[in-house]
């Protein structure tokens, strides 16, 4: 995953006509999906390191609230780019002559603070969750969720 996400920031890179407006939404996206990735291959890195199994199995001793910080606002960060994507179309089509590029800035601001807040939610309630081998939000007790816990 980290592979295809670098070649297609190296791609947008390289090429002017990839960087035009609509494509710049999904350059976010992708920036956040390669910070996911770091974060996944940093978890599972240093529970290797550990060389214990108990460690190797509970990763609990290797998950701290950077970690949990980086997953939740690298996942926020990609579907937030994603739902601006899809508002961007709609609005495109509804409103067809405003320029698309002016709601950049909002876009920024909703995804880039809505991602630290949840992040910051997730590093206050920092845990592993061995289902999908990621420091996120602590698991529930009794496996029901809560309104933080998703």
């Amino acid at each position: 995953s980290l592979v295809c996400c670098s070649l297609v920031l190296l791609l947008h890179a390289r090429s002017r006509r990839l960087s035009r407006f609509p494509s710049s939404i999904m350059l976010w996206r992708i920036v956040c999906d390669s910070l996911l990735c770091v974060q996944l291959i940093v978890l599972n890195m240093q529970i290797l390191a550990k060389d214990d199994a108990q460690t190797v199995h509970d990763g609990s001793a290797a998950c701290g609230p950077r970690l949990a910080f980086i997953a939740q606002f690298s996942l926020f960060g990609s579907l937030g780019w994603y739902a601006c994507l899809a508002l961007n179309l709609y609005l495109s089509v509804t409103r067809p002559f405003t320029r698309p590029s002016d709601r950049m800035g909002l876009f920024h601001t909703w995804v880039w603070l809505g991602s630290a807040a949840t992040g910051a939610l997730a590093a206050a309630r920092h845990g592993y969750r061995s289902l999908y081998q990621l420091c996120w939000i602590v698991s529930p007790s009794g496996g029901q969720l809560g309104i933080y816990n998703w």
